[in-house]
């Protein structure tokens, strides 16, 4: 792939949350999943914008991906905390 493209994506993603802008995140991450499916930095991202719509359940499950297709990676970890945050 063009993870350099992925990670851009997953960027954007990132700074939309930072502006208060979740649903605007959550289609930007829809986006980039798209083009660079099950991309972690993208799914981390889209699961803080999924909580932050009060959206627990999917938030829950989206870092369950990160999970289970990315064992070893830092976003795999980074899933693991806020999945036990979450309850």
């Amino acid at each position: 792939g063009r993870p350099l493209f992925a990670e851009a994506g997953a960027t954007l993603v990132f700074a939309l949350e930072l502006l208060g802008q979740s649903v605007e995140a959550v289609v930007a991450a829809d986006e980039n999943l798209g083009r660079f499916p099950d991309n972690p930095g993208t799914l981390l991202n889209k699961a803080s914008a999924l909580k932050s719509l009060g959206r627990t359940d999917a938030a829950k499950q989206t870092l369950a991906v990160v999970v289970a297709k990315h064992p070893g990676h830092p976003a795999a970890a980074a899933a693991t905390q806020a999945l036990a945050r979450l309850g």
